[in-house]
């Protein structure tokens, strides 16, 4: 059975390998982005490196709109003209690590928001990265 983690971004910028990393090391993640993917048309398998292992999850990107009708109201109006993204993950802890990682780079980057569909709430930058490093514990 797999999880689901939904990100929303109000901004539109670069989600590359580069620009990736690149936040991660701001942030102080250990996570390294491989494979130079375009999120806005890549959907599938999602390769990279959480602490030197090979990992990853899937990803695909969905309508803001439809995802409205699913998700819970939200006081964040301006994702309206946003991107969102659907991350699916299974039960092996470093893939669930590797999700929350990269919702939070992705929410640090782009003022984004997420929701964990499992838990049923929104979650920003911080929140991601608590649930990111009790799973990394695990691995």
């Amino acid at each position: 059975m797999s999880m689901s983690l939904v990100v929303i971004l109000v901004l539109k910028g670069s989600l590359d390998a580069e620009a990736l990393n690149k936040n991660a090391l701001e942030l102080n993640i250990p996570i390294i982005y491989q494979a130079n993917i375009d999120t806005d048309k890549h959907s599938g398998f999602y390769p990279l490196k959480f602490k030197d292992q090979k990992s990853g999850f899937e990803i695909y990107s969905v309508s803001v709109k439809e995802l409205k009708r699913k998700l819970p109201l939200s006081k964040h109006t301006d994702i309206e003209n946003g991107v969102a993204y659907v991350f699916s993950y299974g039960h092996q802890h470093n893939e669930g690590a590797s999700a929350f990682y990269t919702a939070a780079i992705m929410t640090y980057s782009q003022k984004g928001i997420a929701f964990d569909m499992e838990g049923g709430q929104y979650m920003g930058v911080e929140a991601l990265l608590k649930v990111a490093k009790e799973l990394a514990k695990k691995h």
